[in-house]
């Protein structure tokens, strides 16, 4: 597992980078605009959208290097909300500049046959590094068919999962109460100052027990009730 400080160009992004964050609108060209959109809205925390945020003492140069000498296999162990769906992503992007096929399949409870026929498939290109976003959800014996596919072709396999299932460590993902804060800090960058506090997001980041995806959802709802009151003049914004 993998827990150290970076400033490598990856996991620390140019201001230019940073800036963008708040104006990379899916559809919208001017960005996102007050007070007519809502920073919490899936739209702008799409894990397969939005601008990385690297977790607390992990490294993607590092996790890289250490992809490569485990032939792209590894696994990313955490709970809900944890950051594992963001980090996958960007891993893929790195793999994607490589001269090996990628694949991802992203399973879903109650569709898992679907995705483990994807899986299936890209395990026929011999050298394929294979990514598989929620591979707890296979049953054992599926897990176990691709893990032995993969080594027989000589496929990699990285998951994402919330327990060891068997794969070589690559890091165990956790979100912290200041690590959200500076996610939100990002999101609210082109909204008025003081509309979500500090205290707003620490009360709920520990009523959702530390889930990033719940802690932005609970936003989203707060956010929505003090803009809608903002705008109509019947409370000033805080």
């Amino acid at each position: 597992m993998t827990f150290f400080q970076c400033a490598c160009s990856l996991c620390s992004p140019s201001p230019d980078v940073q800036s963008s964050f708040a104006v990379q609108a899916i559809g919208t060209p001017g960005g996102l605009r007050w007070p007519d959109s809502n920073p919490f809205s899936v739209r702008w925390i799409d894990p397969s959208r939005v601008c990385f945020e690297p977790l607390p003492g992990i490294c993607l140069n590092q996790l890289m290097r250490q992809l490569e000498v485990e032939r792209g296999w590894g696994q990313i162990v955490g709970p809900h909300g944890s950051g594992k769906t963001t980090l996958v992503n960007q891993l893929e992007i790195q793999l994607l500049q490589r001269s090996a096929p990628v694949v991802k399949v992203v399973l879903h409870r109650q569709g898992w046959h679907r995705g483990f026929q994807q899986a299936l498939s890209a395990t026929r290109r011999s050298g394929t590094r294979l990514i598989v976003d929620g591979f707890e959800q296979l049953p054992r014996f599926a897990q176990w068919v691709l893990r032995w596919l993969c080594g027989w072709r000589g496929c990699g396999l990285l998951v994402t999962s919330h327990r060891d299932v068997q794969l070589p460590w690559l890091v165990r993902t956790k979100a912290s109460l200041a690590w959200v804060q500076q996610i939100v800090s990002r999101l609210l960058q082109s909204c008025p100052e003081n509309l979500i506090l500090e205290e707003d997001v620490r009360n709920c980041y520990y009523r959702q027990e530390g889930n990033l995806r719940e802690t932005l959802f609970a936003l989203y709802d707060l956010f929505e009730h003090r803009r809608r009151r903002a705008v109509d003049g019947t409370v000033p914004a805080p």
